[in-house]
């Protein structure tokens, strides 16, 4: 009888690199140990943020991203340097903040967010049970 292996290797997401103030970060295959930080930070700022405006419209969050626009980049400014730094360390808050710009920063964050949102949701039933090995 030919053993079933079960190839959690199938599970793993393709490459996809973005390169960020001369760093090489990965975002198609994010392991555990920068994915789990990140996503729990973004829930608590998602928590705070609805919380703070006390009802989800889009008016209510235009005037929050108004008047916490400073927070914000800080927010922001700090995932992007828990996710850098699982990397590469020298990735700090400091440094981000002194050498990327607004704009740099929230596309990176953006990117890793929508990383994180599409690795959770893919469809990951297929290719790993199916997997034989004699």
């Amino acid at each position: 009888m030919t053993p079933t292996i079960l190839n959690l290797d199938a599970l793993r997401a393709p490459s996809r690199k973005v390169l960020f103030l001369g760093g090489e970060f990965e975002l198609g295959y994010i392991p555990a140990g920068a994915s789990i930080p990140v996503i729990e930070g973004y829930n608590r700022l998602l928590e705070k943020q609805t919380r703070d405006m006390g009802e989800v419209t889009p008016e209510a969050e235009a005037a929050y991203r108004e008047s916490h626009s400073q927070e914000i980049e800080d927010m922001n400014i700090g995932f992007v340097s828990d996710f850098c730094s699982f990397w590469d360390p020298s990735f700090t808050r400091e440094k981000i903040a002194k050498e990327a710009t607004v704009p740099m920063v929230d596309a990176f964050f953006t990117e890793i967010v929508r990383a994180l949102l599409t690795n959770a949701s893919a469809d990951q039933g297929e290719g790993a049970a199916g997997s034989k090995k004699n």
